[in-house]
């Protein structure tokens, strides 16, 4: 594997950890949302008794709610997601790279006397790489688990 491929490998990575992230992002907006917005609308509706026009209008203004937090914390943001800004995510999380990555993620087709190809293999894996969406994914794995239970145990 020359350095180009090495470096195109890794920016691929970049981007699906990058992508990864985003996802995991929009999911908890889109979760908080609801939870906020369920809390809210049962307490509208427990005003009303109940009443059937108020679970409707509950049930409506939820899912309006859930498809405005849908599009807002996933949909823009996954289309925005691209190789150069995964790129500058990596330039601004660790300075190291020297906007190295970034030009090369740019330049569609480097030639051979191309000033970038020092950012090899070595001096892309001295760079540590993030694993923050690893602890991101544990804590709301947790916090899903601890609150399906509640759902489940209260009725």
């Amino acid at each position: 594997m020359n350095a180009r491929q090495e470096l195109d490998s890794y920016i691929s990575q970049l981007e699906r950890r990058v992508r990864l992230d985003t996802l995991s992002r929009g999911a908890a907006i889109l979760a908080a949302t609801a939870l906020g917005a369920t809390v809210v609308l049962v307490l509208l509706a427990n005003l009303r008794a109940f009443s059937e026009g108020s679970v409707i209008g509950a049930r409506l203004t939820l899912v309006c709610i859930l498809v405005f937090a849908a599009s807002m914390g996933l949909a823009i943001p996954i289309s925005r997601l691209s190789r150069r800004r995964a790129a500058r995510k990596a330039e601004e999380m660790f300075p190291e790279f020297q906007q190295r990555l970034v030009t090369f993620a740019e330049k569609r087709a480097p030639t051979r006397s191309w000033s970038c190809w020092p950012l090899t293999r070595s001096t892309s894996r001295a760079v540590p790489h993030p694993r923050l969406w690893r602890q991101a994914a544990g804590c709301w794995a947790s916090w899903a688990r601890a609150s399906s239970s509640w759902a489940f145990s209260s009725g």
